[in-house]
């Protein structure tokens, strides 16, 4: 975990890291303007697929969410995929009303936000 402070934040269990971040999709480019704490990178591994990296390797994913802020109303949700604890990634995908994936064209207005809550420890109550 390197030389991290880490602020404590009321939770029933202990252990647990909150790891939020958001960036904003470019249609077919690399996504830009991203933001949060504890994340490496984040790179478009497909049309819609987005990888997000973290800087540290953790036991488990407690919950993963992810949200989509759009300009204007459009036919598309959003989904946390695979979580790769090894591998520090967690792959989230924008997906159409027939759950085909899309891409979000770029707007100022445009963002995917995220929120991990990760455990580097076994839980304790």
């Amino acid at each position: 975990m390197g030389a991290r402070t880490y602020q404590d934040i009321k939770t029933i269990g202990r252990n647990r890291v909150q790891i939020q971040g958001s960036f904003a999709p470019d249609t077919a480019n690399p996504p830009t303007a991203i933001v949060g704490a504890g994340v490496e990178s984040v790179v478009r591994t497909a049309q819609g697929v987005f990888t997000v990296t973290l800087r540290d390797v953790w036991n488990q994913c407690d919950s993963a969410m992810a949200t989509l802020q759009l300009n204007a109303a459009a036919a598309r949700s959003i989904q946390v995929g695979a979580i790769n604890l090894a591998l520090r990634t967690v792959v989230i995908r924008v997906i159409d009303a027939a759950g085909a994936e899309q891409d979000v064209a770029a707007n100022a207005n445009n963002r995917i936000n995220f929120e991990l809550i990760m455990r580097h420890g076994r839980q304790e109550y």
